[in-house]
């Protein structure tokens, strides 16, 4: 059982390794489409899921302790899941919380 809570460095609690995952899958209708985003939603490693557009096309985040943890749970749920055709990693490179405001014009006053 997994339990979830807000945690601002995920590095404190051992989650050391960030991943995006490029997931392609033959799921021919609906249904299969539900079950395959059903069991994405039940895996607590992946902490968002992006459906891209054109056939089933999805972009996971993935966090883990290291990279042998994420090589275990990527054999293990590709092995899974019926219809995964590809799964390609890209480690993160850069993470900024700090917005680009000097690239957009400052508000008008009076709006």
């Amino acid at each position: 059982m997994f339990t979830s809570r807000f945690c601002d460095d995920p590095k404190k609690i051992g989650l050391r390794l960030t991943v995006f995952v490029r997931v392609l899958a033959d799921c021919a209708g609906p249904r299969n489409r539900r079950c395959f985003v059903e069991e994405i939603r039940e895996m607590p490693q992946v902490i968002e899921c992006q459906l891209m557009a054109g056939g089933l096309r999805l972009l996971l985040r993935v966090m883990e302790a290291d990279f042998e943890t994420y090589r275990a749970f990527r054999w293990e749920h590709r092995a899974r899941i019926k219809g995964v055709r590809n799964i390609s990693p890209m480690l993160k490179v850069k993470l900024s919380t700090e917005l680009p405001l000097g690239l957009v014009a400052p508000p008008e006053k009076g709006i």
